[in-house]
């Protein structure tokens, strides 16, 4: 199933997966910059360090993240790498 499948999935059945409880406020959260999963806006504020960006100072960057973790220790998506060139050949 494709993730945009999946999410609409989730989202028509109005139950958060990752707590499965009620919601709807259901969507694809991102923190630091790397994909998080499909939750609530209650689980990915409680479960991750920036609050996948709903708090007032936004999403943690990669350096915030290595601030908090230690120096090389993020691992999101490539596309967020200082070395990233696109991917092409």
């Amino acid at each position: 199933m494709a993730r945009g499948d999946y999410l609409r999935e989730v989202r028509d059945s109005g139950i958060c997966p990752r707590c499965e409880q009620p919601s709807t406020t259901i969507d694809e959260q991102y923190s630091y910059g790397a994909y998080a999963g499909v939750m609530c806006r209650p689980c990915a504020t409680s479960s991750f360090n920036d609050a996948c960006g709903h708090r007032s100072e936004g999403q943690g960057t990669r350096a915030d993240y290595e601030e908090d973790n230690g120096p090389g220790t993020y691992d999101g998506d490539d596309a967020d790498r200082d070395d990233y060139d696109g991917g092409g050949d």
